[in-house]
Formats: C-alpha cells, sequence, structure tokens
C-alpha cells in the first residue's frame, strides 16, 4: 500500500479543475464569472423608483458612450451578449469588459451616495 502524498493530491484537484473549466462553455464561462443572471435581480421589493432614479442618473453621467450602450441594451432591451456583440460589432469579450467596468464604476459612486 502506497502512502498518497498531500501534493499528489493537490495536483489531480487541480487537474480536475482545469478538466472541467475547459469544458464549460464561453456563455457558462461568463455567467460563472460575472455571476450577472437577470433572474438574480428581480423581487418585487427591488429596485425602489429612488434607486432606478439614481442609477440611471450615474449611468448618463458616470460611464463612457460605450459603456452606456452596453448596460442600456444588456438591461433596458434584454439582449444577450452574442446580440449586443453583434450589433455593435465588438466582440463578446469585449461587451463584457464593458459590463464589468460599468457596474464597478456604478458600484462605486451608487454606494457613495
Amino acid at each position: 500500500m502506497s502512502i498518497v502524498t498531500p501534493a499528489y493530491l493537490l495536483t489531480g484537484v487541480r487537474f480536475a479543475c482545469m478538466k472541467h473549466l475547459r469544458s464549460l462553455s464561453l456563455r457558462e464561462r461568463f455567467n460563472n464569472l460575472y455571476a450577472l443572471d437577470l433572474d438574480e435581480i428581480e423581487d418585487d421589493k427591488w429596485p425602489d423608483p429612488e434607486d432606478v432614479a439614481r442609477l440611471n442618473e450615474l449611468i448618463d453621467q458616470s460611464l463612457t458612450i460605450q459603456d452606456r450602450r452596453v448596460v442600456k441594451m444588456r438591461f433596458n432591451e434584454r439582449m444577450s451578449y452574442d446580440e449586443i456583440a453583434g450589433q455593435l460589432g465588438i466582440s463578446e469579450v469585449a461587451v463584457y469588459k464593458h459590463l464589468r467596468h460599468a457596474m464597478d464604476v456604478l458600484r462605486k459612486n451608487f454606494n457613495r451616495k
């Protein structure tokens, strides 16, 4: 009987995780990484009209034109990453980066007030 070392177990777990990540589609990776599923935020208690007004004001004042377009297409028009990328002529990765940047700016500024 052989003794299994912690390094061997760690290596095995790492390779199993990498194999699983490689098997995920690009969309699943985006959703897992970004965790922005529209169903998660739909709630009867949220958003209240004041928060919506503040968010719209922040979107108009704090974001670049491209970030603003991507945010509005994603959340107002409920377009997928693929649809946004096709309409704007950019990659899905660029759509993700614009949304990520916009969410960071909005989170930082929304919590400030």
